[in-house]
C-alpha cells in the first residue's frame, strides 16, 4: 500500500481552524513519521503558541536512537517550550527487528542512549507514546512498562482486524493496563483499524473497563496519513474533525466522562494550565 506523505509541511493555521470551529482550547502536536527526527516545525509552533504541547520523534526509521535528537541541552530546551513526550513508531518491524529493539530499550541492560532517555522522561514527567500492531505488543508492552515511564498506547494498539478482540497484542495491553495505572490508551485513529463501527464501539468500552475512563485520551490523528484508496493525495481532508469528535462522545455519552477523555486526562499528561483535573 502506498503511504501518504504531504507534498509540503501542512500549515498549522489549517489545523488551528479545525480546533477553533470545534471549541478546542488547548492542542497537542505529535511529530508525524514522514518528518523523521526533524522536529523543528513542531517546536516553532510551540514557541509561538504557549497553549500547545508537543510529542517529538527521536528515533530513526530502523528504530535506533538518533544521538543528536536526544542531546540533554536539546531535550531541556524542548521541555521549556512545551514538549511532553516522545513517539516510537514501530510499525512494519520484523520479529528480528523487534527482538533487537526490545533489547536496546531494556531499562536495565539496554543501550545507554535509551536508558538515559527513560531517566530524562521520568524526571520531567514526560511520556512514551508507541505505535505498534497486533502481536508486536506482547513483548513491547513489557519492555515499556519496565522503563517506569508513563506509557501511551496509540490507536487502540491496532489489533489485527481478522482477530479483533482475540488479538494477542490487544489482550496483552489490556492485561498490562489492569496491573499498571501508568499506561494510557489513545482511542483514536479509528479509520486505520479496518473494523465496523459496532466493533469499534465495543473496543471503546473494553478499553474503558481495563484502563478506566481516567486513562483514555483522544486525538484527531490529523493529517490522517493512514488513509487509503485510489486517490490519497488529500488525506488531510479525508476525515471530518467534528464527526471524529462526535464519535468519541457517542462512545462515552456521560458529560463527566467526556470531560475526562477530551480535557482532564490530557491536562494531566501534558501539564496544560487552567483546567480542573
Amino acid at each position: 500500500m502506498t503511504r501518504y506523505i504531504p507534498a509540503g509541511v501542512l500549515p498549522f493555521p489549517k489545523l488551528e481552524e479545525k480546533w477553533r470551529s470545534s471549541n478546542v482550547s488547548y492542542g497537542v502536536l505529535v511529530q508525524p513519521s514522514f518528518l523523521r527526527v526533524d522536529n523543528s516545525y513542531l517546536v516553532r509552533q510551540l514557541r509561538k503558541h504557549p497553549w500547545l504541547r508537543g510529542v517529538i520523534v527521536v528515533t530513526n526509521a530502523d528504530g535506533t536512537l538518533d544521538s543528536e535528537a536526544v542531546s540533554p541541552p536539546l531535550l531541556e530546551d524542548m521541555h521549556r517550550v512545551g514538549v511532553r513526550g516522545v513517539r516510537l513508531n514501530l510499525l512494519k518491524k520484523s520479529e528480528e527487528d523487534m527482538t533487537r529493539l526490545n533489547a536496546a530499550m531494556n531499562v536495565e541492560t539496554g543501550d545507554d542512549g535509551f536508558v538515559n532517555l527513560w531517566a530524562f522522561i521520568k524526571e520531567h514527567d514526560w511520556h512514551i507514546e508507541a505505535q505498534q500492531e497486533s502481536d508486536g505488543w506482547v513483548d513491547l508492552i513489557e519492555t515499556l512498562v519496565g522503563t517506569g515511564c508513563r506509557i501511551v498506547v496509540d490507536h487502540f494498539s491496532r489489533p489485527d482486524p481478522a482477530l479483533n478482540l482475540e488479538d494477542p497484542g490487544w489482550r496483552a495491553v489490556l492485561r498490562a493496563a489492569r496491573d499498571n495505572d501508568n499506561i494510557y490508551m489513545k482511542v483514536t485513529g479509528t479509520y486505520r483499524l479496518g473494523v465496523c463501527p459496532e466493533i469499534l464501539a465495543g473496543m471503546a468500552q473494553i478499553a474503558r473497563e481495563s484502563f478506566g475512563i481516567e486513562r483514555l485520551l483522544w486525538g484527531s490523528d490529523y493529517p490522517h496519513t493512514g488513509c487509503a484508496g485510489p486517490d490519497i493525495r488529500h488525506c488531510e481532508d479525508s476525515q471530518d474533525y467534528a464527526a471524529l469528535l462526535q464519535t468519541v462522545r457517542d462512545w462515552y455519552p456521560d458529560e463527566e466522562d467526556q470531560k475526562r477523555v477530551l480535557y482532564s486526562n490530557a491536562a494531566r499528561v501534558f501539564s496544560f494550565p487552567s483546567l480542573n483535573c
